[in-house]
C-alpha cells in the first residue's frame, strides 16, 4: 500500500468520525480538549491506523496537540539523510503526494471544524516523516485552510 493510500485512509476515516459527530453542543477551547472528550473518535482512528500499519512497509501514528492533527509516519529503512540528491527527490515526491491529498485534508480540517465547532482557520494537519530511531522529523509538511 503507498503512502499517499495510506495517508487517503486515515483522512477518509477522520473524516467521516467528524461528520458523524457533527451535533456537538459543548464549546471547546482546542481540538486536543475535544478530541479527549469524543473517545468513539479515538477508536476510530486506531482502527484505521491498524489497517494501514498492518502493511509493514511503514508505522503510523496520529496526535492531536493543541489545534494540530498530526500524523506521524515512521520510516522502515533511513530514506532522508543519505545525499542530497536522495532528499531533493524524496522531499519532492511527497510535495507533489501532498497536492494531489490537499483537498481531503481540507475536507478533514471543515469536517473536524464543525464536529468540534472550532474555527477551520485555527486548525492544521502536520504530517511528520521520521528515519527509524529519530526522535526528531527530517522532513514536515503543514496543511492549512
Amino acid at each position: 500500500m503507498t503512502t499517499r493510500k495510506k495517508a487517503a485512509i486515515l483522512v477518509m476515516t477522520l473524516s467521516m468520525i467528524m461528520v458523524m459527530v457533527g451535533c456537538a453542543s459543548k464549546t471547546y477551547a482546542d481540538l486536543e480538549e475535544w478530541y479527549a472528550d469524543n473517545p468513539r473518535e479515538a477508536s476510530a482512528v486506531n482502527a484505521g491506523l491498524n489497517q494501514v500499519n498492518s502493511s509493514g512497509e511503514m508505522s503510523m501514528e496520529f496526535a492531536i496537540e493543541g489545534n494540530k492533527i498530526i500524523y506521524r509516519y515512521k520510516l522502515n529503512e533511513k530514506l532522508f539523510g543519505l545525499d542530497a540528491e536522495t532528499d531533493r527527490i524524496l522531499k519532492s515526491t511527497l510535495d507533489n503526494n501532498l497536492e494531489v491529498q490537499r483537498d481531503n485534508f481540507i475536507k478533514s480540517i471543515d469536517s473536524i471544524s464543525s464536529a468540534s465547532r472550532i474555527d477551520a482557520s485555527l486548525l492544521s494537519v502536520h504530517l511528520d516523516y521520521y528515519n527509524p530511531g529519530d526522535t526528531e522529523p527530517c522532513f514536515s509538511q503543514v496543511v492549512t485552510k
